[in-house]
């Protein structure tokens, strides 16, 4: 049986990528201008040029697809399945925020945006997947004098 503080920790960490995937949707849900070279002071990144908005979809997914990881890793066992599930959703989260972009004034759906969703998916999963092996071959070794749990350095 789990403690009441595993299950507060279990449901906050599905809870920060669901409020990054809302934040994601709250962004692209401002209207666009008519000339992205127009800036508007109501209109968050209307003062970016157009390649500059396109490329901060990599860093933006890439760490959608880390947050989403990072939630499965207590849920999932396979360290393979939870890569591919985050990678998925991440990429299926992308796609329809694309889709959703069609109906919002100003705002144009395309598929360069998709394959930088992608590109940012990739390498979020990549840095993820490489800085958890680390960390986790760095404290493998480190059992908790507390719980008894592996991973843990030291007592708390």
């Amino acid at each position: 049986m789990t403690s009441a503080p595993q299950r507060a920790t279990g449901r906050f960490r599905i809870l920060v990528p669901i409020a990054y995937m809302a934040l994601i949707f709250i962004m692209s849900s401002f209207p666009g201008t008519s000339d992205n070279d127009d800036f508007s002071a109501d209109q968050p990144g209307t003062w970016l040029s157009s390649p500059l908005q396109n490329a901060l979809h990599i860093p933006t997914y890439g760490l959608l697809v880390a947050l989403l990881w990072w939630s499965l890793k207590p849920r999932i066992q396979s360290v393979r399945l939870q890569a591919i599930s985050a990678s998925l959703i991440a990429a299926g989260y992308g796609a329809l925020d694309e889709l959703h972009q069609m109906f919002v004034p100003g705002r144009t759906s395309s598929t360069s945006d998709v394959v930088f969703n992608l590109i940012g998916v990739a390498i979020g999963g990549c840095l993820f997947g490489y800085t958890s092996r680390k960390w986790m071959s760095k404290h493998a070794g480190h059992v908790s004098e507390t719980s008894g749990e592996p991973g843990v350095a030291g007592g708390s």
